[in-house]
């Protein structure tokens, strides 16, 4: 089973999927194709087989990207990752390098690049060439409908997530008591630890997560120590800076982490939290809100989110309805704190068998084997 993956960037689940789908299932093959300036950092982390090969492209150009693809060999399967409109000025020419193409539909170029006229136009030229599409939750199919039409009913649609690899370690880190510790080494222990956000994006809102700290009882925000992780995507220096500006005049009890995190400190991280904010402006399925859930954390979520269907499966969160409500929702966390941490505990194996790779394989290895045996695969739209 011959597999191209699709991403343009460097991500961790291009190298997960590697990882975790050719332990269990050897007979899958994955190469890539991503641009040349992240090839390295894909091959300093994923070791190939010799039928493996990770393509790249020097530029941004069309016509250099034209060129790589039709080089290409041909593959069962193209898997885009997300549906990324970067693809689509050359959706035919990829279409001819694979019998069938899966397309994953991802948060952001569902819920925001959609709404730019011109992403919106590339991204029809992917879908309307896909065989099968996958979601990680079912808000997320149905929203597709409605974005891109009923018709596309027609074709198969998934409910398949990308594992997490945040909970092996966290289980690896607690049974071996490995901790490292350098990230939270310094994190007060007598103080509650709350997690503003995951990334130093603007959709986390980090500014609305300040002025919720600032509204709440003065008694409740002495009790916190509020953990501001920042440590992607580069290039943001500017909006960090204001970010700290803001929250050190409300508080001193706080820190912003501005390094990579690895996985175990990504774990470390999950351990040492207590109370997690996760209230961006879209989202499908955060994996670092998941590996929250599964320590057992208490996580308030911002009730636009996508994530009903979670709860449906029994997963306890908190949820606002605004992000006006944030700060009586943590005056609310941290008087019952005991009692909300407590209905977290049964999180753990909800959110294992929905987020551990060791599980989430199989349901990949379904969905490539129905789409190799031309189950309802024929686009006709």
């Amino acid at each position: 089973m011959k597999i191209l993956l699709l991403c343009s960037f460097y991500s961790n689940y291009v190298t997960q999927l590697f990882t975790y789908i050719r332990k269990y299932y050897p007979q899958i093959s994955y190469s890539l194709l991503t641009r040349q300036e992240y090839v390295k950092d894909y091959t300093d982390e994923i070791v190939l087989r010799d039928d493996e090969r990770i393509y790249g492209f020097l530029t941004d150009n069309q016509l250099q990207l034209k060129i790589a693809i039709w080089k290409l060999p041909h593959f069962d399967i193209i898997h885009t990752l997300w549906m990324e409109s970067f693809w689509g000025w050359n959706a035919i020419a990829l279409k001819k390098k694979a019998s069938y193409w899966l397309c994953a539909i991802g948060g952001s170029d569902l819920y925001r690049f959609s709404k730019i006229p011109i992403e919106f136009f590339l991204q029809k030229r992917v879908i309307k060439r896909v065989n099968r599409f996958s979601s990680e939750n079912e808000e997320t199919r149905e929203y597709f409908y409605q974005v891109y039409g009923e018709k596309y009913r027609k074709i198969p649609h998934d409910i398949c997530r990308f594992g997490v690899d945040i909970l092996d370690s966290i289980d690896k880190i607690s049974k071996n008591n490995m901790y490292s510790k350098q990230i939270t080494d310094n994190f007060p222990q007598d103080k509650v630890i709350v997690l503003c956000g995951t990334n130093a994006r603007i959709e986390h809102n980090h500014e609305d997560i300040i002025k919720a700290i600032q509204n709440m009882d003065c008694s409740c925000r002495e009790k916190c120590f509020f953990v501001f992780p920042m440590t992607y995507p580069s290039g943001c220096e500017e909006y960090i800076s204001k970010i700290e500006t803001s929250i050190a005049q409300v508080t001193d009890a706080y820190v912003i982490l501005r390094e990579y995190m690895n996985v175990d400190e990504m774990a470390e991280l999950a351990i040492a939290t207590d109370v997690m904010i996760h209230v961006q402006t879209t989202d499908q399925l955060s994996s670092a809100m998941v590996s929250h859930m599964y320590h057992g954390n208490l996580v308030i979520a911002g009730a636009w989110l996508p994530y009903e269907s979670l709860r449906e499966k029994g997963v306890y969160f908190k949820s606002i309805n605004s992000l006006g409500d944030l700060s009586d929702s943590l005056d609310d966390a941290l008087n019952n704190l005991n009692f909300y941490k407590n209905k977290c505990n049964s999180n753990r194996k909800i959110i294992y068998e929905l987020s551990s790779w060791s599980i989430i394989v199989k349901d990949w290895y379904r969905v490539y084997n129905n789409i190799l045996g031309g189950e309802k695969n024929v686009n006709t739209i």
